[in-house]
């Protein structure tokens, strides 16, 4: 993964490279997750308020 060669290549070792990587891989992915389930599709949106 490109994060962990970034991180890798300022000295940071691989194995705290990779927990790191995958922390913030987690935290985005949850925040990925959070954020659909807050989208509306249009079409649930036009069931409540037709246009």
């Amino acid at each position: 993964m490109a994060a962990v060669r970034r991180l890798e290549a300022q000295g940071v070792p691989s194995k705290q490279a990779e927990a790191i990587t995958a922390a913030i891989t987690e935290v985005l992915n949850d925040s990925l997750e959070n954020v659909s389930q807050a989208l509306v599709s249009k079409g649930e949106m036009q069931k409540v308020r037709p246009f």
